[in-house]
């Protein structure tokens, strides 16, 4: 995860969301459970200026994991407080964000702890929160902090695959600094590396690897 702005509200949301929670909250009570609720009521936040918005947020993506989205997995519009459990907040802009189908529908699911919610990286500053042990690949809350803990087990941080991909990129740039330190270009690898976080994701892995250069 990494701090990131959020964008302008998307117009069909900025137009009809209030319209549309409304109509959802009306639902509630006449169903049983919350996905008994028509679609038509829950997945008017599917826009694709809302898409489009998220996307250019994390610049394609995970909002969780930071992996590229599209190549192996489809983008979601994914809520940070579940709407099954917070149907108040379903086309609530701030709410909103864009994840891959694994954070989402394998961890995140309707996860939520309100007493240590997850790290929303609209709002808080990640960095305080968590860090990447740089010979694991692991994901580590700092201090122990509650909040960290939250998000590293409700998104699945470190997953076996994840850590994994993370680990084989730390391996790589570790041989790359090596061949930098021996040409004495140590500033245009930092600038390397701040461009293949732009290819590859993995921003708080590249950030990390250049502050301890």
């Amino acid at each position: 995860m990494h701090k990131v702005n959020r964008g302008i509200k998307p117009k069909s949301l900025n137009d009809n969301a209030t319209k549309w929670t409304r109509e959802l909250l009306v639902q509630v009570p006449l169903n049983k459970t919350f996905t008994d609720i028509p679609s038509k009521y829950v997945n008017k936040y599917k826009q694709e200026d809302v898409k489009q918005v998220l996307t250019q947020m994390y610049e394609g993506l995970c909002c969780y994991c930071e992996s590229p989205i599209g190549v192996q997995t489809y983008e979601q519009i994914e809520h940070l407080k579940p709407k099954s459990i917070f149907p108040r907040f379903c086309f609530e802009w701030n709410n909103l964000h864009l994840s891959c189908q694994i954070c989402n529908i394998s961890y995140k699911k309707a996860n939520w702890d309100n007493d240590n919610p997850i790290l929303d990286p609209t709002v808080d500053n990640i960095e305080d929160f968590i860090e990447i042990d740089l010979e694991s690949g692991e994901i580590i809350p700092i201090s122990n902090n509650e909040r960290a803990n939250t998000t590293i087990e409700h998104t699945g941080l470190n997953r076996v695959n994840l850590v994994k991909r993370r680990n084989s990129i730390i391996i790589i740039m570790k041989k790359l600094l090596k061949i930098a330190v021996n040409a004495n270009e140590i500033e245009e690898f930092k600038e390397i590396l701040e461009t293949m976080s732009v290819d590859m994701g993995y921003k708080l892995l590249f950030s990390s690897f250049i502050k301890k250069i």
